[in-house]
């Protein structure tokens, strides 16, 4: 079994090429950096995801271990919207662990009175949107089998992974989709194999037992849908557009600000502007890991006072026990006789749980550098990933933001200029404080990396409750163009719910209140 999370090569090409109906030129990026020169292929080759013979060979030879074609190669697609880093703006990948080994806790307690007013559910439905934009990998005729950059939920209705046994745990099928029981109770856990693998297009859903969870959630939602259309092209179309809907009109206007989110929906995107869209590398490897700040060391869970992250993790992969089905009404602020939700997520801020710094190398097939043995700090991956894909630091990046939104037309970021030495030195969190004040620690002041810099700016101009501006509008523009890139999508329908009994509005309470209602 194996539920290892992450990609080991990167394939990355400039927003700007996709303005080309012909060529698309790009860069080939390994564990350890560019492993590739600029590359171009036809547009037609490129958004059918096929590569050169030569670059194939050229991968193998430079990456696997053993330069055989039969290893295992999982490239990703990304454009990179912004320029890479130069040679002065880097730092030593040791710097970079220091920093990481800053950035994360050293207890597993929750800090008091520090929440966001964000149920946790919203946590794990950001990590579950990501997982349907992004997953690629070569097969033996040199195609890339993308998942597709829409938010289009083909890690739910798309194909399963070839040779997958048979699920064993007395799967209910309706309309083609597929629950399985769980242990000593009824239908609450992913279809699995014998060995506990699940029986799903994309098993990094089942990294964590909360992303299970909604995976199982969403398959409800379908299969009760089906049940009264009875059509699986129509229940996929309105289940697909009902899961747009809470993307755009619910998930990003809890993360990105109001007026930021309200330029992107009224007058479009300028950062992705071009024909095609592809994930950018900035979102992927740092803005949109905002999501580790709001996971919490330890949640209510059902019958559990205090369910420990590490068992959430670590209870993957493997048939759930129905004690630990979860309780949606923990994680949201619904239908509660107290009306408290038992859950929020943690505060968008530098501060990271505990467990995430020593996470099972089990976990990940491409971990960068792993000091640690066994395991390793999640900071430390980011910042180090960040690092090879040839990331700048924000400051320089946030000036270019300012004239592309100027030239534009865009809402434009207040104030004008990045975070200021004294913000970023001025971190809540105090290992953080501490080691930015050493001789280590002073340069990621003026080069700040994006990854610790979307979580400064949501702690200093999102007051620890949004993203900053610049994060927002990566975020925001991201989330928008991946709806509208989608087929039959929200935007360019102009779809409003209209499934009887979820008429009008819709966010993640109704859903689950219609899911728990009818099932």
């Amino acid at each position: 079994m194996s539920r290892k999370h992450g990609d080991s090569i990167k394939v990355i090409t400039s927003c700007d090429d996709h303005q080309d109906d012909r060529f698309v030129s790009f860069q080939v990026f390994g564990a350890f950096g560019r492993i590739g020169d600029q590359i171009q292929v036809s547009s037609e080759d490129f958004a059918r995801g096929i590569l050169p013979a030569d670059v194939l060979r050229e991968i193998q030879l430079r990456f696997t271990p053993t330069g055989n074609a039969e290893s295992t190669i999982k490239p990703s697609l990304y454009c990179r919207i912004f320029r890479e880093a130069t040679e002065e703006e880097t730092f030593e990948p040791e710097a970079l662990e220091a920093l990481g080994d800053a950035m994360s806790s050293r207890s597993n307690g929750f800090i008091p009175g520090i929440a966001l007013n964000i149920p946790a559910a919203y946590t794990y439905f950001g990590q579950f949107l990501t997982h349907d934009m992004t997953k690629l990998r070569i097969n033996d005729s040199g195609t890339i089998n993308m998942r597709s950059a829409g938010l289009d939920l083909d890690t739910l209705f798309g194909e399963l992974p070839p040779d997958l046994p048979n699920p064993v745990n007395d799967p209910l099928t309706v309309g083609g989709i597929s629950i399985g029981r769980a242990i000593d109770g009824g239908y609450d856990d992913l279809p699995r194999a014998e060995t506990g693998e699940a029986a799903i297009p994309d098993r990094r859903n089942d990294n964590n037992i909360a992303v299970a969870q909604l995976h199982v959630l969403f398959c409800k939602f379908y299969q009760t849908v089906y049940r009264t259309v009875r059509s699986e092209v129509e229940a996929k179309h309105i289940v697909r557009s009902y899961y747009q809907w809470l993307i755009l009109n619910d998930f990003m206007p809890r993360l990105v600000d109001a007026v930021t989110y309200r330029d992107i929906v009224e007058n479009g995107c300028i950062l992705l502007n071009n024909k095609s869209f592809l994930v950018p590398i900035e979102f992927a490897a740092a803005f949109f890991r905002i999501g580790h700040s709001m996971i919490r060391p330890q949640y209510r869970w059902s019958s559990f006072s205090n369910a420990r992250l590490s068992q959430i993790l670590d209870l993957a992969d493997k048939p759930l026990d129905a004690k630990w089905v979860i309780n949606w009404r923990d994680f949201l602020d619904v239908d509660r006789p107290d009306n408290v939700t038992q859950n929020y997520a943690s505060s968008l801020d530098t501060f990271l749980a505990g467990t995430l710094s020593k996470l099972s190398s089990s976990l990940i097939d491409d971990r960068i550098y792993a000091p640690h043995g066994q395991s390793f700090r999640l900071s430390e991956q980011t910042l180090l990933r960040g690092h090879y894909l040839e990331l700048p630091p924000a400051q320089p990046l946030f000036y270019d933001l300012w004239d592309r939104l100027k030239a534009g037309g865009g809402a434009l970021p207040e104030p004008a200029t990045p975070l200021r030495r004294s913000n970023l030195a001025a971190s809540s969190y105090l290992p953080l404080k501490e080691f930015l004040a050493t001789e280590t620690g002073k340069p990621f002041l003026e080069k700040t990396p994006l990854y610790l810099y979307a979580l400064a700016e949501a702690e200093v101009r999102g007051s620890r409750q949004q993203l900053g501006p610049f994060g927002g509008r990566v975020v925001g523009e991201t989330l928008m163009r991946a709806v509208m890139t989608a087929e039959n999508n929200i935007v360019s329908e102009n779809w409003q719910p209209d499934f009887p009994g979820l008429e009008g509005w819709f966010d993640f309470n109704r859903l689950f209140s219609f899911v728990h209602a009818n099932w």
